[in-house]
């Protein structure tokens, strides 16, 4: 147990501690800053900046978070807010996140280069060695083992450790999948799907998330007149 300015977190969860989202930060590409009541900053870009604020808070509050001054500036004042400075095309964005850091110099930023993936490519040798990697890897059985019951482990459900490790995501996926009843309301017919993926795909659905959000009451359970249900087995 840690007392960090009087709120008192054990390294899970901060309890007490509030990250604020502007609230003009929208869904599109551009540069942002996260703020910290010491006037301390972190500039960063994203293609999608309301989802890299949700990643952010999340990471933070978990004492996940990879940038280790922005986790234990946060730490210490329990306050961060992260508002956009503008929003441009996303192939600008680093050019115009290294202006950022080079204009204002935030202080919580441990690179000091903008940094986007967008389009990187592994050099042929580097992915030579990562074939060798995985493949030395998969063969080893303590490894299988380590997998079998820790990969896509579901409550006391768990696959056997005899299993080939390429089996085990299949294996559990059948295990702890549960099919799914859709109803076409104004007739009452039922038809049932062994997955969410296939009940989703049966209704026109634009992926898995559109049936399972119904299941779990985050949206109205109606989807072009079908409703739907878990079934018994």
């Amino acid at each position: 147990m840690v007392v960090c300015g009087g709120t008192y977190f054990n390294g899970d969860f901060l309890m007490g501690h509030s990250f604020t989202i502007g609230n003009n930060v929208k869904s599109l590409p551009g540069v942002y800053q996260i703020e910290m009541p010491s006037g301390k900053k972190y500039i960063g870009s994203a293609s999608n900046m309301i989802m890299r604020a949700y990643a952010h808070r999340s990471k933070l509050k978990n004492q996940k978070h990879c940038n280790v001054h922005l986790q234990r500036s946060y730490n210490k004042h329990g306050k961060a807010m992260l508002k956009p400075l503008f929003y441009c095309d996303e192939h600008n964005l680093q050019d115009m996140e290294q202006a950022c850091i080079d204009k204002f110099e935030p202080e919580l930023n441990i690179l000091k280069e903008a940094y986007r993936s967008i389009g990187y490519k592994h050099t042929k040798k580097s992915l030579e060695i990562m074939s060798s990697t995985s493949k030395l890897r998969n063969n080893d059985p303590k490894w299988r083992k380590k997998v079998s019951v820790t990969w896509f482990k579901k409550g006391s459900k768990k696959i056997d450790g005899s299993q080939k490790v390429e089996d085990v995501a299949k294996l559990a996926h059948e295990k702890t999948r549960k099919p799914i009843n859709v109803e076409h309301i104004s007739s009452g017919v039922v038809k049932t799907f062994r997955s969410v993926i296939e009940a989703s795909n049966f209704v026109g659905g634009p992926n898995r998330c559109c049936v399972s959000h119904r299941l779990n009451g985050r949206l109205e359970n109606c989807y072009k007149g079908y409703r739907f249900s878990y079934a018994i087995r």
